[in-house]
């Protein structure tokens, strides 16, 4: 079986199990309070109607840090603790990559124009530099194509300027490539013993469902082979059958926005409003809607990381409800397709 668990042990003290599914929050894909085009993101509303409830984890990215995209990001520079930042065990900063870029993620549910302002490697550093030391969690490099030995190497002299961040090396296709090909990563795979988690995005897994998957579970086979004892994380895949699927070939920290877009109901991930009309909730108002959607979706990601835990514990893909059986199928046509 190539799903599995393992710990990992944060610096501020906590230990975490894998799976691991983690709510991101980004000021990419949503609009500016008062329709201005820059200033505070409609993340503010969210992270204030969950915010308590954030006890687990939570991504933010560097770059929404850095411009203030976020509610009370200068408690990340002082009074840490006091701020909703503290609340989950594990706080995990990407490093702004996704908010840089052009592109989209799968999630999304319109693609709006981007407007996205100066970054790089050294205000990722510089903006680091500025967090209070007690700020910790798990830190996403700055990541860029270029070889894989190139990256690892680039990764490391990165993560040596924080140590006290855990290390999840965030891995690209090379240069003239659109996937991640596991074979040409192999050579240098030994070296990914260095980070404390090993990441690849969604998107860059393969061009149809079956080939990201199949990629998944030839990473982590590789992976054990060389005995390198690291969970995968699959960046952008925070889905009720994406995310079980790829866990079930080997992956186990997950990340997304899905939570923020949608509705995680009865095994499918559907259009928020439909969600008042299947649970019978026809006079809520749209802000109690979104309330209600937000703070269901967070139980229901405790409820499948219960299912996968049982899953680990032998009692099969029954574990995942409605849709056991289509979640077993692709399985079984990734692992025969290997």
């Amino acid at each position: 079986m190539l799903a599995t668990s393992r710990r990992i042990a944060l610096t501020n003290g906590f230990e975490l199990k894998t799976p691991l599914l983690v709510p991101s929050v980004s000021s990419k894909g949503f609009p500016f309070l008062g329709g201005k085009v820059d200033g505070i993101s409609e993340m503010s509303i969210y992270l204030g109607i969950v915010g308590p409830a954030l006890v687990d984890s939570l991504l933010i990215s560097a770059y929404d840090i850095h411009y203030s995209y976020l509610p009370s990001t200068d408690q990340l520079r002082v009074d840490f603790f006091e701020s909703i930042y503290a609340n989950p065990k594990l706080l995990l900063i990407d490093s702004g990559g996704y908010e840089r870029g052009r592109d989209y993620d799968s999630s999304a549910v319109y693609r709006a124009p981007t407007h996205p302002k100066r970054w790089g490697a050294a205000l990722l550093s510089a903006t680091l530099a500025t967090l209070s030391e007690d700020v910790t969690g798990v830190l996403v490099n700055y990541d860029h194509k270029a070889s894989y030995s190139s990256q690892i190497a680039s990764a490391q002299a990165f993560f040596a300027k924080v140590p006290r961040f855990k290390t999840d090396i965030l891995l690209k296709p090379e240069p003239k490539q659109r996937y991640i090909d596991v074979d040409r990563l192999r050579p240098a795979m030994r070296r990914l013993a260095h980070f404390d988690v090993i990441g690849v995005t969604e998107k860059e897994l393969g061009p149809s469902v079956l080939e990201r998957a199949a990629t998944v579970a030839r990473l982590r086979r590789a992976l054990d082979d060389l005995e390198v004892d690291r969970p995968i994380h699959v960046f952008g895949s925070l889905d009720t059958l994406y995310t079980p699927l790829y866990f079930m070939l080997g992956a186990e920290v997950f990340d997304g926005l899905t939570w923020l877009r949608y509705g995680y109901h009865d095994g499918a991930t559907i259009y928020p409003d439909a969600i008042a009309v299947l649970e019978g909730n026809l006079t809520e108002r749209e802000d109690q809607r979104v309330a209600n959607v937000l703070v269901n979706n967070l139980r229901y990601l405790a409820r499948l990381r219960l299912q996968m835990m049982r899953y680990l514990a032998g009692e099969g893909a029954a574990v995942f409800g409605r849709y056991a059986e289509v979640l077993e199928s692709a399985r079984s046509a990734v692992e025969s397709s290997l």
